[in-house]
């Protein structure tokens, strides 16, 4: 039963679009119900293996994401009290949070020696699934863009039809800059089982067709942080004050700098044209813009009396880290940074936890949280959670090995 709850469960995460809304039916909503009922399942079923909670590092994580539950729960309250207005938005953001801790915390008490082969085999299809739907999204092949894409992407589907010299692809996530970014998370956990020389072929090509998907969506946000999360993975995997150690390190380092630079100049430059301005980023208007907004928005936070500023939702935002900070103040943004950072107190007490992958996803989504969102995407930081949970169950990745 538990392999039947993890296939769903991938399929739910990466099959369904996230701009569905049917009937008020949104993935949001999906995901959520069926984690309560997962979670409600385990329980009544006593199949929870009540030692995952003596998991130091799932300790630190619940504690992290209790104080900062509190802090979004509290905001809610203060902003209906002072507004007299109940906002359903608001109310939805506590939902987000209860959401991703049941996502993180089923996927902990799900992934085991025994499922953890039915888990990856089934995210290796779904993921493959997602590489053809954007290899067809980007060569508009058959047209069949005409037919359907609006409907996924409809404030991102332009690109996608008649012709479009510049296409970019969205997946199922809607968004080229979502889509990007997932590829992003899923191509550490490929790069992992590379690194971990699990001999296997597939790994390499896996990894390598995440990484195209991350060109053919030109987010250069997703792209600046594939390549500092990757080289952060190689770094933490290797890395000891040993010679042998040091050269390997370098040497995988360099492998994987001559991969991604290869990449640019052997892909069509359809696909890497975008990639290719961030030489002269700095000079970009749309990053002068962002800053422009960034610069104009510090000023308004210190402006703002507690009022104005309790659930401000920052629509207007470019940069996360500033959208929370508006909607949470000063104490949600530690809040949420301690939430990420509290794990990593327990790398040398708890030899199961599999820090360079975790330390790898805080990484990528700090990085991506400066142009764009990933805190408040359902599918990025679901996925996040799986993946972190993923690094809580070493034991899984050691001794299962994928034929």
């Amino acid at each position: 039963m538990n392999k039947i709850l993890l296939m769903i469960y991938n399929m739910l995460l990466l099959l369904i679009p996230t701009t569905l809304n049917f009937h008020g039916i949104t993935y949001a909503k999906i995901v959520l119900c069926y984690s309560v009922f997962v979670f409600l399942y385990l329980i009544l079923a006593k199949k929870i293996n009540k030692t995952i909670f003596h998991n130091k590092t799932f300790q630190y994580l619940s504690i992290g994401y209790f104080v900062f539950f509190i802090v979004v729960a509290v905001t809610f309250v203060m902003n209906t009290i002072i507004t007299r207005k109940f906002r359903i938005h608001n109310f939805l953001e506590v939902l987000r949070v209860i959401e991703y801790y049941f996502v993180l915390t089923n996927y902990f008490m799900l992934l085991t020696k025994e499922t953890f082969r039915t888990f990856h085999i089934s995210l290796i299809v779904l993921i493959i699934f997602n590489v053809i739907v954007s290899f067809f999204q980007f060569h508009n092949i058959f047209g069949l863009n005409e037919q359907y894409i609006e409907k996924i992407a409809p404030t991102q589907y332009r690109t996608l039809v008649n012709g479009y010299p510049s296409p970019r692809t969205v997946g199922v996530a809607g968004n080229p800059n979502v889509f990007g970014f997932l590829m992003v998370l899923l191509s550490l956990y490929f790069l992992y089982f590379v690194l971990k020389d699990y001999k296997k072929w597939y790994y390499y090509v896996m990894y390598l067709l995440t990484v195209v998907c991350v060109f053919q969506s030109s987010s250069r946000t997703s792209y600046v942080a594939l390549i500092m999360s990757n080289f952060c993975l190689v770094v933490l995997h290797f890395f000891k004050l040993n010679k042998q150690d040091i050269l390997k390190t370098a040497s995988v380092s360099l492998i994987l700098m001559i991969v991604h630079f290869s990449l640019l100049f052997i892909l069509p430059d359809s696909y890497t044209w975008r990639m290719k301005t961030l030489i002269n980023f700095g000079n970009q208007k749309s990053y002068q813009d962002r800053l422009e907004k960034n610069r104009s928005n510090i000023e308004k936070y210190a402006n703002y009396d507690l009022n104005q500023m309790i659930g401000k939702q920052g629509e207007f935002f470019d940069n996360e880290w500033l959208m929370i900070l508006f909607k949470y103040s000063i104490i949600g943004l530690i809040a949420y940074g301690s939430m990420m950072l509290l794990p990593l107190k327990t790398i040398k007490e708890n030899k199961t936890f599999v820090y360079p992958i975790y330390i790898s996803l805080i990484m990528a989504n700090f990085t991506y949280m400066l142009m764009a969102a990933s805190f408040h995407s359902y599918l990025l930081f679901n996925i996040t959670m799986l993946l972190t949970a993923v690094s809580l169950n070493i034991k899984c990745l050691q001794e299962e090995r994928i034929e």
